[in-house]
């Protein structure tokens, strides 16, 4: 463990940057503040650094940001279709697929398609400076994450949850 400087942080090491990210996603996932997560030492200072004059950062933060909303499109464009088949066959077609249940179709897979765009884009990108820093640094190096607690319950549940993603504490 590396720089985590006072007794309100928590400071978990991880094998790689990626594996750190995700220990980063899952503690935004759980409720905690991005801005209270850092990402610290060699590889923290680095990103830090490289901010902003990485552009290979930005095709791999694009890429993850483009697989998610990716993801929740075909999801999003998939729950549309069935539910505009399961209600529009029976109500508008007679029992038979015609004219206005294609239109049904249609509209209910972009519709379905541009919630999935929202949903997946929210749920998998993270609003943590450490997070999106994390593109910067460079992959395949160890990572701390260092995290500022609240309580003594919520230490224990910052420790769980680096624990779970591999952080050496």
């Amino acid at each position: 463990m590396t720089e985590v400087h006072d007794s309100d942080r928590i400071g978990a090491t991880f094998a790689d940057v990626e594996q750190a990210r995700s220990a980063m996603a899952a503690l935004e996932n759980a409720g905690i503040d991005g801005n209270r997560i850092e990402l610290q030492g060699q590889a923290g200072r680095q990103a830090h650094d490289s901010r902003g004059v990485a552009p290979d950062a930005d095709s791999r933060a694009a890429g993850f940001a483009g697989k998610a909303v990716g993801g929740g499109v075909i999801v999003g464009a998939v729950v549309g279709a069935v539910l505009a088949l399961a209600i529009g066959i029976p109500v508008l077609g007679g029992g038979s697929i015609n004219g206005p249940v294609i239109a049904l179709l249609i509209g209910a897979i972009a519709a379905g398609a541009g919630v999935g765009i929202a949903v997946g884009g929210y749920t998998r990108v993270k609003q943590g400076e450490a997070w999106e820093e994390s593109f910067n640094a460079p992959q395949g190096a160890s990572a701390t994450v260092a995290v500022r607690a609240k309580a003594d319950k919520e230490r224990d549940q910052i420790t769980k949850l680096l624990r779970d993603h591999g952080g050496q504490l």
